[in-house]
């Protein structure tokens, strides 16, 4: 079994990965607990990367519907794409179940601890829709040069 297997790198990104995020969430909800986060700045390339990838779902519907993609699963990229999604799948897991363990303690705790949830829900969010769009723009470039 070689060293960057995808069974190892999946086990290594599902339980220490998680951790990693989980306190690093944690530690950005806690140095940010007392400042507002104007949220301005972020709305214009959050709008670029959801609305990149439902042109790269709609391009991918109209022009390569048919393409298989088991080449694509055997990347090192999409190995590594899965394996950071895991890590956050975790780490929201972790986190939710830390916000119902500080709403009884008070504050500032579940401030923390909430911002620290939405900031991995956002991140996955990111990480999900800018995946998506890659992987459907290569599907569709792919087909397109194909036909060419």
């Amino acid at each position: 079994m070689s060293e960057t297997s995808p069974k190892r790198l999946l086990d290594k990104a599902a339980i220490p990965g998680g951790f990693l995020a989980t306190a690093t969430a944690l530690m950005v909800g806690y140095m940010t607990q007392s400042s507002v986060i104007n949220p301005y700045p972020f709305i214009a390339p959050i709008a670029c990367v959801f609305a990149w990838a439902l042109l790269a779902v709609a391009a991918r519907l109209i022009f390569a519907r048919k393409t298989s993609n088991a080449p694509l699963l055997k990347s090192k990229i999409m190995l590594w794409w899965i394996a950071v999604r895991t890590a956050l799948f975790v780490a929201v897991t972790i986190l939710f179940f830390c916000l119902l363990v500080a709403l009884p303690i008070g504050s500032p705790w579940p401030g923390i601890v909430g911002r620290a949830l939405f900031l991995s829900l956002l991140v996955s969010f990111l990480l999900t829709a800018l995946g998506q769009a890659a992987i459907n723009s290569s599907l569709v470039l792919a087909s397109l040069r194909q036909r060419a």
